[in-house]
């Protein structure tokens, strides 16, 4: 059945090939309510009434034997055997493929069988890196979302938290995750994607708070990405090669920063924020802190309260705007960092000041 190709094992070469880090999502535990509908027919047409083949027991090892729960989450009384089959194959996809990133959507199922198969996962790369553990497990707290339906337990600390489609309000004291996608979670001719300058926006604020993107871009029936999503990743490459080195290897500063617009904090909360000229925020790496704004100002001036001369600030030394060769005109004084922009942008979106 299937494509009869090693697609986890294609994804991982390719991966590795350009360099990148290899993950995997599984929804394993969720496909015993969603695919419940074999059990199903048609309500019309020529084969309305017509039970599907899940409800032939000789299919029960692919269909799985019929059982009440029919919805979008956890199941709640799956059979010994199914819980046995999810282990035994999330066993084998972290055994023989070794990723680096695994994400679970939802929480821990099946109690100490679902503790079990992430000790596990640990456990592989922790013997697969040397005596190192590199291994990052995802998961997310839904029942707080949607606490009419189960979606298994949330454990703080055992894993990384996702939010997905959604941002935190605060500085995280441990590593998060916001997944989100460019439009949709596959690929959707009819839907709208996200600005280049609203990821970018989001993707800083993140980091800002300790967190990182993990971000789908959907491809096509064959494989390929569409028109936009290239576009898209074009200006990534663009705006990232001026501006990584205030986003790699970074930790947060004691702020996440400063203005009046800040982001909502949860799951599905993600929205285009309107930035203005007075909202920064930082990161922080060695000596330097760096200053994102998303605004340009039309009076090409920026000021910065986080570095005022107030007696309560180190004295800046140094100020750098990225991308731009030249010298900047700026002055720390007793109400912020007063910084003259030069007249002409280093990239499209979002620029960031280096001060020490």
């Amino acid at each position: 059945m299937g494509p009869c190709k090693d697609i986890v094992g294609m994804w991982r070469e390719a991966a590795l090939k350009e360099g990148l880090r290899f993950g995997v999502s599984e929804h394993h535990e969720r496909s015993y309510s969603w695919f419940n509908t074999n059990k199903n027919c048609d309500k019309e047409g020529i084969c309305a009434g017509i039970p599907y083949d899940g409800n032939d027991p000789a299919y029960e090892d692919f269909y799985y034997e019929p059982h009440a729960d029919d919805n979008c989450a956890y199941p709640l009384n799956p059979s010994p055997h199914f819980v046995e089959n999810w282990y035994l194959r999330i066993k084998d996809l972290v055994e023989r493929y070794h990723p680096e990133i695994v994400y679970m959507d939802g929480g821990v199922p099946f109690g100490e069988v679902g503790l079990a198969m992430i000790a596990n996962y640990y456990n592989s790369n922790i013997n697969q890196r040397g005596g190192k553990l590199e291994a990052v497990h995802l998961f997310k707290d839904v029942n707080a979302i949607f606490p009419e339906l189960y979606h298994g337990e949330f454990f703080e600390g055992i894993a990384t938290e996702d939010f997905e489609c959604g941002v935190t309000d605060k500085i995280m004291s441990e590593p998060w995750q916001s997944g989100t996608h460019i439009g949709d979670w596959m690929y959707n001719r009819n839907i709208e994607y996200k600005p280049t300058s609203h990821v970018i926006h989001q993707f800083i604020d993140i980091v800002s708070k300790n967190g990182n993107m993990l971000l789908t871009l959907p491809p096509k029936p064959d494989g390929t990405l569409d028109d936009y999503c290239m576009k898209f990743l074009a200006e990534m490459d663009n705006w990232i090669t001026v501006n990584g080195e205030a986003i790699y290897s970074t930790r947060p500063w004691k702020s996440y920063g400063e203005g009046v617009v800040q982001s909502s904090s949860g799951a599905y909360k993600e929205q285009e924020t309107k930035y203005t000229a007075s909202d920064f925020r930082f990161t922080q790496k060695g000596d330097s802190v760096y200053a994102f704004w998303m605004e340009w100002p039309q009076d090409n001036r920026l000021i910065v309260k986080s570095f005022a001369a107030d007696g309560q600030n180190d004295k800046v030394e140094f100020v750098r705007l990225l991308g731009y060769d030249g010298n900047l005109e700026w002055q720390q004084k007793q109400e912020g960092l007063h910084i003259t922009l030069p007249n002409k942008k280093p990239c499209e979106f979002a620029w960031a000041l280096e001060v020490r």
